[in-house]
């Protein structure tokens, strides 16, 4: 057991010998230079001015957003299955137990999407 354990030991410490004498080649140290110079950061003056001396690379256009919030549409699914539903109620096509039916299922479904609405999309 103490064997091994000095072997690993042993490992350990040619392993980090060498790589503390590690030096990146010629090719490695372009590409991590080019790198650099992409990545840096231009000279945009002072932060405390109110002009930019760059234009930002985002148009900020697309993100403003009014006072109020705007849902999105009903899905053309659900706009052909109120239709139906319209019709079926002009036409008299509906029996008592199925109006109930789909009034029950309407409310429980209901019920069901807020809860889930709350659970996952709570503000923090």
């Amino acid at each position: 057991m103490k064997r091994t354990m000095l072997a690993i030991g042993l490992f350990f410490a040619v392993s980090l010998l060498h790589a503390q004498d590690w030096e990146p080649k010629l090719w490695q140290k372009y590409i991590i230079e080019q790198k650099v110079k992409n990545d840096t950061l231009c000279n945009s003056g002072s932060i405390l001015i109110r002009e930019r001396m760059v234009e930002p690379k985002i148009n900020s256009r697309a993100f403003y957003c009014g006072q109020f919030y705007v849902p999105d549409p009903p899905s053309l699914f659900a706009e052909q299955e109120k239709a139906l539903e319209r019709a079926r109620w002009e036409d008299r096509d509906y029996t008592f137990g199925q109006a109930m039916g789909d009034l029950f299922l309407d409310f429980v479904g209901d019920i069901f999407a807020g809860a889930l609405d709350n659970l996952l999309f709570k503000k923090r």
